[in-house]
């Protein structure tokens, strides 16, 4: 809560003598000069030191302490300054018990209190903190103790407690403030830009009560009072509480010119759209960046938004390479780790993930990302009950994981435990509302126990969240495919084809749907050349394709090239010599020859 260079290079010389300080309590220019480090900063550090120290001054006869004079005065701003610079060094022990002396001399002076309440609260005494504040009576001489206080109850689960501190909105706070008794300490002002940080803490508080709707709200209204909280913009990013399209609306209008400096503009506006932007497509290498964006290219949060959006585009391979070297570097980093993970799932890389597994269980046993490594592990080796457990074991630690509640949800449904995985992509939806990803999955778990009504509701409920997704629209393809609708089922493939060619798709995922598409194009008009191109296409990809093999031989099949036809009903039966339509088609095709 401090600026550090308040008071870091301020030090009493162990030598100098006492005579050195003056009556008003302020270190003479002779002391000031051989104890601030560096030459010429000994003027502006002496009107910065002797400016606090009629702070003080003013506070300690607020305090009924008119009397206190010289050598009393001089240890309470002496004590004061060397609190603080153990604040900025961690030494919060320390801190904490010359603080608790300093309160004594200045008789609770509300500097000094705050002081001590922030010692404790480094030490993890956070109700002893929140107490030493009400006790002192600050809570109604400034705001920013009434938000200390808010952040004490907070940190030990008093969320009541808390938002009782602040308020749950302004209107609520205005009617707990005392006005009159706070304009005798307009002078203390710890905390910067006061009114965003209390909305931001409003907005933890209301998640954690799992009040997503009003915890949104407070995020929003964060960053429009300080356009550089990110916290704000990340915890509605990572926690999916707003679609792709507002999340960009918000930080639009939170850095407009009016909010923001024009010097910082092109890096706040770079980084805010590299964090909200990881449903679209990659950046293209041959496309021109922007001057900030080139300065940023290896930063490791950077390289994250970029892996973030090639791995949702399914190359997972590029993604693996920019995650690894990511982790190179820092490999703790928690952005970066969910999407490295699920890529070693993707590629089947399970004893690199085991090990990385063991790391983190070894390094923070107490975070979620530990436990859900271990669960992919468990998913990758297909044992879905242990990978269940430690899914729920992160969801426990960790409410607002939604990747484990999708993890959770995946291990049912590969089971065909329809009923269980439904409960918990619900779940998912609930916790990433602002996600399309569980929306799919509950369509795509709908459309197998044949509720096509629901499936189809869901489907454009993801539509409507993201519209660049291939997989929502190959899944309405083959909706459209089960019912009988064969011109909105070539439509929806046609649309899928397209997105899976603009991301660069994996194969396995572009000729799933070239097959589909090769079958609506034979049923709607009998184009058995145009669906040969589609299966030799789909072949191109995934050459050992049963499907693409099969629908090849059926449309050379139509097209009375039984030669042909014949060689791929062979090959389709020698990948799968249970193939009924293959092994038919093959007789009527060696009948046909042989007439």
């Amino acid at each position: 809560f401090f600026s550090t260079d308040l008071f870091a290079f301020i030090t009493m010389p162990k030598k100098e003598k006492r005579a050195d300080v003056s009556e008003e309590g302020a270190l003479s220019p002779a002391v000031m000069h051989t104890t601030i480090e560096g030459e010429g900063k000994g003027d502006e550090n002496l009107n910065r030191l002797q400016g606090e120290v009629e702070v003080g001054t003013d506070s300690n006869t607020n305090k009924g302490d008119k009397e206190e004079k010289g050598n009393c005065l001089s240890e309470i701003e002496y004590l004061r300054y060397h609190v603080k610079d153990m604040l900025s060094s961690f030494t919060y022990i320390s801190a904490a018990f010359w603080a608790n002396k300093l309160v004594t001399l200045s008789n609770g002076a509300i500097q000094d209190v705050y002081l001590l309440a922030q010692s404790y609260l480094h030490l993890g005494e956070s109700e002893r903190a929140a107490h030493t504040l009400i006790r002192f009576g600050t809570l109604h001489s400034s705001l920013a103790c009434r938000y200390l206080v808010a952040r004490c109850y907070s940190a030990c689960s008093k969320y009541v407690d808390a938002l009782n501190a602040i308020g749950s909105d302004d209107e609520a706070l205005s009617l707990l403030r005392n006005e009159e008794n706070e304009k005798s300490h307009n002078w203390f002002q710890p905390v910067p830009n006061l009114e965003s940080r209390v909305w931001l803490l409003r907005g933890n508080i209301f998640e954690a009560m799992d009040n997503r709707n009003k915890a949104t709200s407070c995020y929003v209204k964060c960053l429009e009072l300080d356009a550089m909280c990110a916290e704000a913009l990340i915890k509605i990013e990572e926690h999916d509480l707003l679609t792709p399209k507002k999340q960009k609306k918000v930080y639009e209008d939170a850095i407009s010119p009016m909010n923001l400096s024009p010097k910082i503009y092109d890096c706040v506006e770079h980084c805010y759209k590299s964090l909200c932007s990881k449903h679209e497509e990659p950046q293209p290498p041959s496309e021109k960046k922007s001057d900030i964006a080139v300065a940023l290219e290896n930063n490791s949060d950077m390289m994250v938004f970029e892996a973030t959006r090639l791995f949702n585009s399914g190359r997972f391979n590029e993604c693996f390479n920019l995650t690894s070297t990511v982790l190179d570097n820092d490999k703790f980093h928690e952005k970066c780790l969910p999407v490295h993970i699920s890529c070693l799932v993707e590629l089947g890389e399970v004893n690199t993930l085991f090990y990385l597994a063991h790391q983190l269980v070894d390094a923070n046993p107490e975070k979620a990302i530990p436990w859900f490594a271990v669960a992919s592990y468990y998913f990758a080796t297909k044992h879905f009950d242990k990978a269940r457990e430690y899914f729920s074991k992160a969801t426990h630690i960790d409410m607002n994981f939604g990747v484990a509640w999708l993890g959770i949800a995946h291990s049912y449904a590969v089971q065909n435990e329809h009923d269980q995985a439904m409960t918990a992509y619900f779940y998912a939806a609930r916790t990433m509302s602002g996600n399309h990803t569980p929306f799919l999955y509950l369509g795509m778990e709908y459309s197998q126990t044949k509720n096509d009504a629901m499936a189809l509701k869901f489907f454009k409920k993801a539509v409507s969240i993201c519209s660049t997704d291939p997989a929502i629209f190959h899944e309405l393809g083959v909706l459209f495919l089960k019912d009988r609708d064969l011109e909105r089922a070539r439509s929806s493939f046609e649309k899928a084809r397209a997105l899976h060619q603009s991301h660069g798709m994996q194969p396995k995922k572009l000729e799933a749907t070239l097959v589909n598409l090769g079958r609506v194009v034979l049923e709607i008009g009998m184009d058995y050349e145009e669906a040969e191109k589609l299966y030799i296409e789909a072949l191109d990809l995934v050459p050992n394709s049963e499907e693409a093999i099969a629908g090849l031989a059926f449309s050379l099949h139509c097209q009375r090239k039984y030669d042909d036809a014949i060689n791929y009903y062979h090959k389709a039966l020698a990948l799968n010599p249970l193939d009924s339509f293959s092994e038919h088609m093959l007789a009527n095709a060696l009948s046909k020859l042989v007439i």
